[in-house]
């Protein structure tokens, strides 16, 4: 997984939300995690790389000992980007926080 947030992304984001369709209670989605390093990946100034099947809490970047997989990552995401239509501000729309202090959008489920 290639992961860059944006310089505001707040460590402690809380805001996961099920796939469309599906039932958190019926369907469990929890990973059980050891306790993160003390300084976690800062992926604010470049793309960190996870291998989430061997670290699916996402502690370790490894982007630096596998530059060629970011790389080819990029590459895949080149025709997604380009074809990306830039945000437009909502209309009468504001940002909520959820119960966990995340910032949803405003039409988040």
């Amino acid at each position: 997984k290639i992961v860059q947030t944006g310089a505001t992304n707040p460590s402690n984001e809380g805001g996961w939300v099920p796939p469309p369709g599906q039932d958190p209670k019926v369907t469990p989605y929890t990973v059980s995690c050891p306790t993160p390093p003390e300084t976690p990946a800062d992926c604010s100034h470049h793309y960190c790389l996870f291998d989430v099947v061997n670290d699916p809490c996402e502690h370790n970047d490894i982007s630096g000992q596998k530059p060629e997989v970011v790389q080819e990552l990029l590459q895949k995401l080149m025709p997604f980007k380009n074809a990306a239509v830039p945000p437009t501000p909502p209309d009468g729309c504001k940002p909520i926080i959820n119960s966990q202090g995340a910032w949803r959008p405003c039409d988040s489920p």
